[in-house]
């Protein structure tokens, strides 16, 4: 999502302190954060091979400088910008509970989707749920229901979207594709957000 994105569905403009989004602003962040680890530490995304390790130093870093950027952005739309103290919050309850989560694994699975022990698991469920629904997330990857989705279901229709978009040689290894992957990414874990709360 855009920063622009973030101010219109959590309603930040209204003000950062007292806000009642604020716990789902946070987890949406999350959700990003998780999906730029995900695209940012595995290297073999094209190939589909899940066996690198999900924590790289400069990987994570590099993923949280990305969140750092779009909570400024967001702050530079606000009229009544987020304090210092609110970044260092999230850090503490976000940024160290994934990278606690990361090092503590050491290597995705090649059947990491059936196998519920696995890290991919660990990260689903390292999601903090939120309660706006993301109806354009789910319509992204032709979600028939919001109501009769499952997370199961979600990521049949993520694997067969990822499919697609490797399929499609003209945008791999491209920014494009990039970009384009990295949205899937995020559209996945902000539906399997949502999916919690039920």
């Amino acid at each position: 999502m855009t920063a622009s994105d973030y101010v219109r569905l959590f309603e930040l403009g209204r003000g950062f302190s007292g806000n009642g989004n604020l716990p789902d602003f946070y987890s949406a962040l999350y959700c990003e954060l998780v999906s730029l680890c995900e695209y940012e530490t595995d290297l073999s995304i094209v190939s589909g091979v899940y066996t690198q390790p999900l924590y790289c130093e400069s990987s994570f870093t590099s993923s949280v400088n990305s969140i750092r950027y779009k909570w400024d952005s967001i702050n530079k739309i606000l009229l009544q910008p987020m304090s210092e103290r609110s970044w260092a919050y999230f850090y503490a309850t976000h940024v160290v509970f994934l990278r606690d989560i990361l090092k503590n694994e050491t290597a995705r699975p090649a059947n990491a989707l059936s196998n519920k022990n696995s890290c991919y698991w660990g990260l689903i469920a390292s999601l903090k749920p939120f309660s706006v629904t993301p109806y354009y997330a789910f319509n992204y990857f032709g979600a028939s229901s919001v109501s009769s989705c499952s997370i199961l279901d979600l990521l049949s229709l993520f694997n067969d979207k990822k499919d697609v978009l490797r399929r499609n040689k003209k945008f791999n290894y491209t920014d494009s594709y990039i970009s384009r992957y990295l949205v899937c990414l995020e559209y996945k874990n902000f539906c399997i957000s949502h999916l919690l709360t039920r």
